[in-house]
């Protein structure tokens, strides 16, 4: 029995704050039988049902507590809050209060005891589950800010890493933890708009029905910690309340007026609005502007421009690089790249460009670590340019120059640079100084 008390359990949801997060929901759902929505604010069922659903939700939080979610915790204190306040406040009778304390002093001990207590105990800005989350927070208004139309499904984690977080913070991410930041982010002005819509709407909509209002709180709140939106099964339970909400409204014709849409459109508009503000004030790693196809940073016209970065070149987080050095560059797809005519051009590992890869002089190049074997359109772009270097990594042993380096160097204007103690990877290699050698 040790390891209820030790270790984490996900349930089989493969991350137990998604796990916490379907138990402080059903917590909160089982008190529908208590208080149904036809009751409205009028008041709970008899006691039966209270008996009934002081076990059941009980039995749901000491799950919860298995899971160790600090911020499924939240959720439900929040949503258990908003619930309370929904039903008008109520107060139970003395033998109610005391049943409510008492399964409330068990659960805190039984969670004191356990993962759960110890994970509260050690709980500060630097433990890295709250310090990940506070720099992710801290970059959203910047991504949202410099990607109008989104960063791309599936791509924020990459963006962030990439172009927002700090150079010497080395976690990687699947994704933004948080499924509010990652929806922000990844999409553009109109979804952004339309989602903070959409959550107010729901939550004036829920009001109507006390248990199914908190059940949404939570949600929200959970979304806040975790990824809920990639779990389906995590929407079964909210989907459920905001259909009995849509219901109950339904029968009694009891609809906010359309002032109140008006507001919510307002309110949403000046939230997004108001996040746009504060990342384009806050943003201090350089103006980055993504659209669609390329990352733009600096503002100066004589760029370095990046088609399709090899990462196993310069690196997973190769905006890192480009960062750290303060290079005006653009970085991105190659076939975006091409069409803008670009006059200094980096291109790493085995890089070429699609339809043909034809590119209009004048331009210098750079080719950090070449393939050893190019074909014609790859030589083509090496051969046309004015100035040209290939950057080999010393110890490489994915690649012989035995062939390559005698063309290269027989063409006019070209310099072999070899970097001692480096192989494939040249994650450090300042590319810019090349460019500015007579």
């Amino acid at each position: 029995m040790d390891w209820i008390f030790t270790t984490r359990t996900s349930f089989g949801f493969g991350n137990p704050n998604l796990a916490g997060a379907l138990f402080a929901m059903l917590a909160l759902a089982v008190w529908v039988l208590y208080w149904p929505p036809e009751r409205g604010h009028r008041g709970p069922r008899p006691s039966a049902a209270f008996w009934f659903c002081l076990v059941t939700s009980g039995l749901f939080v000491a799950l919860l507590v298995m899971t160790a979610s600090r911020g499924a915790v939240v959720s439900l204190a929040c949503g258990s809050l908003a619930a309370w306040l929904a039903a008008g406040r109520p107060w139970p009778s003395t033998a109610k209060t005391v049943a409510l304390a008492l399964v409330v002093a068990g659960i805190v001990l039984f969670a004191g005891v356990g993962r759960l207590g110890m994970r509260v105990a050690e709980s500060s800005p630097e433990e890295g589950s709250i310090g990940s989350r506070t720099a992710i927070y801290g970059a959203v208004p910047a991504m949202i800010s410099a990607a109008p139309g989104g960063w791309g499904s599936g791509r924020s984690a990459a963006a962030y890493e990439n172009w927002f977080q700090d150079a010497n913070d080395t976690r990687n991410y699947k994704h933004l933890i948080s499924t509010h930041a990652i929806w922000m982010v990844e999409r553009g002005w109109g979804f952004r708009v339309a989602y903070i819509f959409g959550g107010l709407a729901a939550l004036v909509l829920g009001f109507y029905c006390p248990v199914a209002f908190g059940v949404l709180v939570c949600w929200g709140i959970a979304g806040v910690f975790s990824h809920v939106g990639a779990s389906w099964p995590l929407g079964i339970v909210p989907g459920l309340a905001l259909g009995l909400s849509v219901w109950r409204r339904t029968v009694t014709r009891c609809w906010p007026q359309p002032a109140m849409g008006f507001l919510l459109v307002c309110g949403a508009f000046f939230f997004v609005s108001l996040l746009a503000f504060f990342g384009s004030m806050t943003h201090a790693s350089g103006k980055i502007f993504y659209d669609g196809g390329a990352v733009w940073v600096g503002e100066g016209a004589d760029r370095l421009w990046f088609p399709a970065p090899d990462k196993a070149v310069m690196g997973e987080d190769y905006g890192k690089m480009v960062r750290q050095f303060s290079w005006e560059a653009v970085v991105g797809d190659a076939e975006v790249i091409r069409e803008q005519s670009p006059r200094k051009i980096a291109l790493s590992g085995n890089a070429g460009f699609p339809s043909g890869g034809v590119l209009v002089p004048p331009y210098d190049l750079v080719w950090l670590n070449p393939p050893s074997k190019m074909e014609t359109a790859q030589k083509t772009i090496v051969e046309a340019a004015n100035r040209k270097w290939i950057v080999w990594g010393e110890l490489r042993t994915d690649a012989n120059p035995r062939r390559l380096k005698p063309w290269f160097e027989a063409l006019p204007q070209a310099s072999w640079v070899e970097v001692p103690g480096k192989a494939l990877l040249l994650d450090n290699f300042e590319i810019s100084l090349l460019f500015v050698a007579p």
